[in-house]
């Protein structure tokens, strides 16, 4: 695992021949969704984007919002190797709460919600929280305030000291 910024690198939890079969990650019920996928500077630069957010595509059919990079086709991300931060964290999440920053877990994902109690995870969950709580990566997260947000209906698994 490398620091956040252009070219990060998370070791992930998820297969990714499991991710993104769900079709539940990269869609949103509105264009300003909590759940959109916040950007650091440097990934902003790289993508070209302006704002901290992804953008989102409306599809008016089926009344969602996507993520600018999914090829709803296949449910692939046209970016998936260079895809940014949040994105590879998720289904972690940087939860705010009050003003303790959590290491959140979403349930809604269906990998997440079957692998809650195994080994496997509480082990990714150690290497994870070791890496965040990094003193570089820790400093580029609080240069980019918008990765931590408030999320509800997610599990707090441990508090970081942010």
């Amino acid at each position: 695992m490398t620091g956040p910024g252009a070219s990060v690198s998370l070791k992930q939890l998820i297969p990714a021949g499991v991710c993104m079969q769900c079709q539940g990650c990269c869609r949103f019920q509105a264009q300003d969704s909590p759940w959109s996928p916040a950007l650091l500077a440097a990934e902003q630069d790289r993508l070209g984007i302006i704002g901290s957010k992804i953008p989102l595509v409306r599809d008016d059919a089926a009344d969602i919002w996507y993520c600018r990079y999914l090829r709803v086709a296949d449910t692939a991300c046209r970016i998936y190797g260079q895809r940014p931060f949040e994105c590879q964290l998720y289904p972690f999440l940087l939860n705010r709460c009050g003003k303790s920053v959590f290491l959140s877990l979403d349930l809604h994902c269906p990998y997440a919600h079957r692998h809650q109690q195994s080994g496997s995870l509480a082990e990714y969950l150690d290497a994870l929280q070791q890496y965040l709580e990094q003193p570089l990566v820790r400093q580029q997260i609080k240069d980019n305030p918008q990765m931590i947000q408030t999320y509800e209906g997610v599990t707090n698994l441990r508090e970081l000291a942010f």
